[in-house]
């Protein structure tokens, strides 16, 4: 009970001072971290929560997080770049998966295959929070922007699947092809109808005065919650029907799903509960962190950030037309934030005892989670408005065509016309 005092006080003095201490260049995620770690330090003890409760909230936060950053991704921006955020998704992503399961190999040879699955999927997807330096920067390309939004939107929900897998291989759960088949398709299909039907209810009440803007903002939140709980009852994949139900709601509903204030109000059970996220990390995995011994977590984590990322990136950049000098920006602005630390949350009730502490293998997996994340809010919080600023001045001396235009494989320099 105390540390929920504890949490609640911290959350509503970090609310009344957001603005100040965001000058300083201090938010959530650096606050709550950091308090969390104290907080431990403090009472001399590990954190007084249970692996359910670490599990039960981690799944809470997945869900209103694939739920809302599918949802928020415009079907506009999704069909004008699915040239290149087709090639990010479905080239660089699996890249990056596979590079890190052949790196996490050479540096972990004890961890066995689920563990090294679930390390390389869960630091896979990027974070446009932690990058909104760069994604709200009006003196990067709208282009360029839109790309980053809708990739990071999308590459949360792609790479659940696979993290779920390494989790259940790693606990020694059976797994087969026709069960994660099953787990996928029924998955898929819970989340269109919820999101659909959701969608139009949504859409006909709020037409004929039926409910009032809170109503709305409340279903809204409701609805990715009971996509999963839905798809659960059928034994399938929770994770991906909420995210589905986000893709579904957003093409029947657009109207409502980038409303200002329906949208701010999902956007802020987010933010608490990713609040939540940030300071039982830094209580249950700081300590975690700080106890790193050896030199290999420190060296997945920095070739997490770098050349797992952006090795792939301009791979799958390849033939776009993009520029050298936008591969790199796109390979390098790809944050690591809240999704990897709920996906670390996750492994809680699976590989740890009720009541003890990570240990072996699992413990390892989650320092080196943790400590990506760490070094990504640091690396890309500071670098973040600098090399936006920079990128920004290239193109304003280059206008590189491809980057300024509206279709992702036209070159306009080469006798084509731009979309007016």
């Amino acid at each position: 009970m105390i540390d929920l005092f504890v949490f609640a006080a911290l959350l509503l003095a970090f609310a009344l001072s957001s603005r100040r201490l965001e000058r300083i260049w201090v938010g959530a995620p650096l606050a709550f971290t950091f308090a969390g770690f104290v907080v431990v330090e403090l009472r001399g003890s590990t954190f007084g929560l249970q692996p359910s409760v670490v599990h039960h909230l981690a799944e809470a936060v997945l869900v209103v997080l694939l739920f809302h950053d599918a949802s928020q991704v415009r079907l506009a921006d999704l069909r004008a770049e699915a040239g290149i955020v087709g090639r990010l998704l479905l080239i660089g992503l699996p890249l990056t998966i596979g590079a890190g399961y052949v790196l996490g190999s050479l540096l972990f040879p004890a961890l066995g295959a689920g563990l090294l699955l679930f390390l390389a999927a869960a630091l896979a997807p990027t974070d446009a929070g932690l990058g909104a330096a760069t994604v709200a920067n009006p003196v990067v390309p709208l282009r360029v922007r839109s790309v980053l939004n809708v990739e990071s939107g999308l590459n949360d929900g792609l790479a659940t699947p696979i993290v779920v897998t390494g989790l259940a291989v790693a606990a020694g759960h059976a797994t087969d092809a026709g069960g994660f088949v099953f787990e996928i398709v029924v998955g898929v299909v819970v989340g269109t109808a919820v999101g659909v039907s959701g969608g139009k209810w949504m859409m006909a009440a709020d037409k004929h005065g039926w409910t009032t803007k809170d109503g709305c903002a409340i279903a809204m939140v409701v609805l990715p919650f009971l996509a999963y709980l839905g798809a659960t009852l059928l034994d399938a994949n929770g994770f991906i029907a909420a995210f589905v139900a986000g893709l579904a709601f957003a093409s029947v509903a657009a109207s409502l799903a980038h409303r200002e204030d329906t949208g701010t109000v999902i956007e802020s059970v987010g933010d608490g509960l990713g609040a939540a996220v940030w300071y039982v990390f830094g209580a249950v995995i700081g300590p975690v962190v700080a106890d790193i011994a050896g030199w290999e977590p420190v060296l997945f984590a920095v070739l997490s950030l770098t050349a797992l990322r952006m090795v792939p990136v301009a791979v799958s950049l390849l033939g776009s037309g993009l520029r050298p000098q936008t591969a790199v920006f796109i390979g390098w602005f790809g944050p690591r934030g809240i999704a990897s630390l709920v996906f670390a949350l996750l492994s809680f009730e699976e590989l740890a005892g009720e009541g003890a502490p990570p240990e072996g293998g699992h413990r390892e997996t989650l320092a080196t989670i943790g400590l990506t994340v760490l070094l990504s809010v640091f690396a890309h919080g500071l670098s973040g408005t600098p090399l936006a600023d920079r990128y920004g001045r290239w193109f304003a001396r280059e206008r590189p065509a491809v980057e300024a235009s509206g279709s992702p494989e036209t070159d306009y320099s080469r006798g084509g016309s731009a979309p007016g």
